[in-house]
C-alpha cells in the first residue's frame, strides 16, 4: 500500500514546485478513478489544512472542504464554525 504525503496534494493546488505539478497531478487523478490505491493520515489531512488556512483566504478553504463533500469535521480548533455548512464536532 502507498501512502499520500501532503506535499502530493499541496503540490498539486499550488502547482509548486512547477517541475513536479504534473507528476503530482497524475498520482491524484489515479486515485481517484481507482487505478492506484493509496492511504493517508489524519496527520497528513490537518498538515494540508494548517498550510491552506496560512495561504488561502477562508472561503476559499470552505470550498476546498465542500469539494470533499465533507459537512462534518471533528476538530477543536473554532475557526472551522466560521464555514457555513460545515458543523464542528467537538467530543473531547
Amino acid at each position: 500500500m502507498r501512502y499520500i504525503d501532503a506535499s502530493i496534494p499541496l503540490c498539486a493546488f499550488f502547482g509548486e514546485p512547477k517541475e513536479k505539478l504534473e507528476a503530482c497531478r497524475q498520482i491524484i487523478k489515479k486515485i481517484e478513478r481507482g487505478e492506484e490505491k493509496a492511504r493517508t493520515s489524519v496527520f497528513t489531512v490537518a498538515e494540508i489544512v494548517h498550510v491552506l488556512m496560512k495561504r488561502e483566504r477562508p472561503a476559499r478553504i470552505e470550498e476546498i472542504i465542500k469539494l470533499h463533500v465533507i459537512d462534518e469535521i471533528y476538530s477543536m480548533d473554532r475557526h472551522f464554525d466560521r464555514f457555513p455548512g460545515i458543523r464542528r464536532l467537538e467530543s473531547v
